[in-house]
């Protein structure tokens, strides 16, 4: 399990990239990280939710796959190690999760 320091350095580490590439097009209003465990192997990992205002169609799928590659490595320089499974929600999308409209898996 992670401490809220390193879940703090991965928030930064996420956010740092995303206004790297998109600056102003996105909107980040709050990255969540949680600690997680896989259900069926126990693995522990991280879930990080990117709650976003943006067009999602700047979001090339190359691009998705090198952020997460530069996540986890940027991660291990500071020495955290689990495995990050990241998601953009579209603030909207959020609102609607948090006052019930969706069903989330736990």
């Amino acid at each position: 399990m992670t401490t809220q320091t390193e879940r703090d350095a991965v928030a930064d580490i996420i956010r740092n990239m995303v206004v790297a590439k998109f600056g102003d097009a996105f909107v980040i209003h709050e990255i969540i990280v949680r600690d997680k465990v896989d259900i069926v192997d126990g693995m522990e990992y991280l879930r990080v939710r990117i709650i976003f205002d943006g067009d999602r169609k700047l979001m090339t799928p190359k691009w998705g796959i090198g952020m997460r590659r530069n996540t986890r490595k940027k991660m291990a320089e500071q020495d955290i190690h689990e495995f990050p499974v990241i998601s953009f929600v579209e603030k909207d999308d959020w609102e609607a999760l948090q006052a019930g409209e969706y069903y989330e898996p736990a």
